[in-house]
């Protein structure tokens, strides 16, 4: 059977593991390569010393005691998840939350800037942090626009008060890539952000001390030349910073010109370590990834201080990695329909798999999308989200006796469940082989009977849903490209359509709004988002139209929505032809709008107004410019 791989699979390739079992041994060659330079033989001190510093030789690597209290540990890993005294962290991308250790309540403790389209997931997930006594560090992704127009991210690093109560901006890389790794370590906080920024000197108290330009600013130890550090070494809690790996191990994981990953050792000598990444890292041990087909993959266990390499597993089961501890690799399997999770763990000495957990998500959950790093496993507890009744919400489950622990409060509520429920379409379609060449996956909101309008609105709805899962036409064509790739092209990136309700947009006792969001790839660079917003009288079940609100006529509608986006910061970036483009989109019946606390606001999709790059363009026009006719009570009243 000739495998494939999806476009998603192939681009999270590196953050998964497969599962199965064996034991073989084998030596890899070496190569004597230059010494590694310490943060010592680079000269680089902080301005301001810490207290009670005492310098301690080993074998030519510089290791500091700090002399700081138990608070504040020599050294540590950053990791998604932390457990304070206060309660514990869920550090993501853009919001830091905290679960009460008593209460088991959980609260937004720093949320960021973000922009229209941001994801909740994403801004909840995919963090890491470190907690040093009563500061919190963690990297904030923000965007901005760059001189060319583009939204794009921004990294900074912000200390954050264990209670929330203050937050500043320690460091701010712009558009240098910061991949959230972070570790401290004799008395100095390392940001893996593409070796660009600022040496972080921390006090007793846990607080930024100094700040001092620096090479080393993403790790205390030099990369020797024709090497580069590999960044994405770790699992969900703990990162193979060279820091770690050289001060415990006297190694560390680089990669040479030839895009080879090595074992890197304190006195210059290498030992390739084969295949593609070594992935994750419990402190002592490297999961290593080998394959020389497509039909499956050797897993293997590289020892950090001796550099053996020993065979664990075989498989062509896709699994991915959620954390791994002295004893084990825990992993996760999501089931096609997002409806299930299965936790597994597998033996680091035996290879042998054993179930921990099958996580069944009901019907009125959202889809849960595992971002990066989370869930993760700290001390036999898995720290996780969860979805009920549309809302979604953390959670910690004991591994052992399987209790689970659900935050009192959701983090994000769709609304969804205010309203009904959401009525689903899922398709996998498969050549003769097995090869997947297309997968739909389409939602659609049925309002509840309980609203005089339903019939009507859920008759509509059942056509929208219809018309996204009739793809008979790309069935064929993803068959015909099939086979004309023949078997040299083993990696088919098949065809993906999805498409979710996200969120309701607007509710009161006469009007219920809701916002569509999907993505259809076809191959190529990259697919097409497109984004849908509904607006219905709940109680005769109309669609209302952009002229079943306004008053204006549509040619002072083309002018005020004009003048809109001539001022929303962007015009500049926009193509020549865009004006006559608003004006011919424009129109009482087919226009693009949401509605928001602040008016009106009208959207085209990529490529109507400016480049892919730059997204949907959006225009937000007052209420009183547009004279509503139609009771709008929550906003448009005000």
């Amino acid at each position: 059977m000739r495998k494939k791989m999806s476009v998603l699979a192939f681009l999270l390739l590196s953050a998964y593991v497969l599962a199965g079992c064996g034991s073989k041994n084998e030596a890899a060659p070496k190569e004597e390569t230059p010494a590694l330079k310490t943060e010592t033989e680079a000269s680089v001190e902080p301005t301001k010393e810490l207290d009670e510093e005492e310098t301690v030789k080993d074998a030519g690597i510089s290791v500091v005691e700090t002399g700081f209290s138990a608070e504040i540990p020599d050294s540590v890993n950053a990791s998604p998840v932390i457990v304070g005294e206060k309660g514990v962290y869920f550090i993501g991308e853009n919001r830091v939350i905290i679960m009460d250790s008593e209460t088991d309540d959980a609260r937004t403790l720093w949320e960021g800037e973000r922009v229209d389209g941001w994801d909740e997931m994403n801004a909840t997930t995919g963090g890491k942090g470190i907690l040093l006594k009563d500061n919190l560090y963690f990297l904030n992704t923000y965007y901005v626009k760059n001189e060319d127009g583009f939204t794009v991210p921004n990294y900074a690093l912000v200390r954050l008060s264990s209670d929330g109560s203050e937050s500043e901006v320690v460091y701010n890389y712009g558009e240098e890539y910061a991949n959230y790794n972070m570790y401290f370590t004799d008395g100095k906080l390392y940001v893996d952000a593409s070796g660009v920024g600022d040496l972080i000197t921390i006090d007793a108290d846990g607080r930024v001390a100094d700040i001092t330009d620096s090479s080393l600013a993403s790790s205390s130890v030099a990369v020797p030349d024709d090497y580069r550090m590999v960044t994405y070494v770790n699992n969900g809690n703990q990162t193979a910073f060279p820091d770690d790996t050289i001060k415990n191990n006297g190694k560390m994981v680089l990669i040479n010109q030839d895009y080879e990953y090595v074992l890197y050792d304190k006195d210059g000598s290498t030992s390739l370590l084969g295949g593609e990444v070594s992935s994750y890292y419990n402190g002592k041990l490297l999961i290593n990834k080998n394959t020389d087909d497509y039909s499956g993959y050797d897993y293997g266990i590289v020892d950090m201080k001796s550099g053996e390499y020993t065979y664990l597993c075989y498989s062509d089961n896709i699994f991915s990695i959620v954390a791994m501890d002295d004893d084990y690799v825990y992993t996760s399997e999501d089931a096609q329909d997002g409806r299930s999770t299965v936790y597994n763990k597998i033996n680091l000495k035996s290879g042998k798999i054993d179930m921990l957990l099958d996580k069944q998500y009901s019907e009125d959950s959202s889809d849960v999308y595992v971002n990066g790093t989370m869930p993760c496993v700290l001390d036999g507890k898995l720290y996780t989200i969860t979805s009920e009744n549309y809302a979604m919400y953390n959670e910690i489950i004991d591994l052992s006796t399987k209790e689970e622990t659900v935050s009192g409060e959701a983090y994000y509520d769709s609304g969804i469940g205010q309203v009904g429920k959401l009525e689903r379409f899922t398709e996998e379609y498969t050549a003769p082989d097995g090869t997947v060449l297309m997968t739909v996956k389409a939602e659609v909101l049925k309002v509840s009977d309980r609203y005089a309008g339903a019939a009507k609105i859920n008759a509509a709805m059942s056509e929208v849903l219809d018309n996204l899962s009739d793809h008979d036409a790309d069935r064929q064509e993803a068959m015909t490209w099939y086979e004309d790739a023949g078997e040299d092209n083993p990696w088919f990136p098949s065809y993906s359509f999805d498409t979710e309700v996200s969120k309701i947009t607007y509710l009161d006792e006469k009007v219920l709004g809701f916002e569509m969001n999907g993505y259809d790839y076809y191959g190529g660079a990259h697919g097409m988002p497109s984004k849908t917003n509904y607006l219905f009288d709940l109680e005769t079940g109309e669609r209302l139209t952009l002229g079943d609100l306004v008053t204006v006529s549509e040619e002072e509608l083309d002018s005020i929505v004009i003048d809109a986006y001539k001022n929303n910061g962007e015009w500049e970036y926009y193509w020549e032809e865009s004006e006559n483009t608003i004006a011919e989109g424009i129109s009482y019946e087919t226009t693009d709008f949401t509605v928001t606390e602040d008016g009106l606001k009208f959207y085209f999709h990529p490529y109507a107004l400016a480049s892919y790059a730059q997204g949907f363009t959006y225009a937000t026009v007052p209420y009183d410019k547009l004279g509503i006719s139609y009771p709008l009570k929550n906003y448009a009243t005000k």
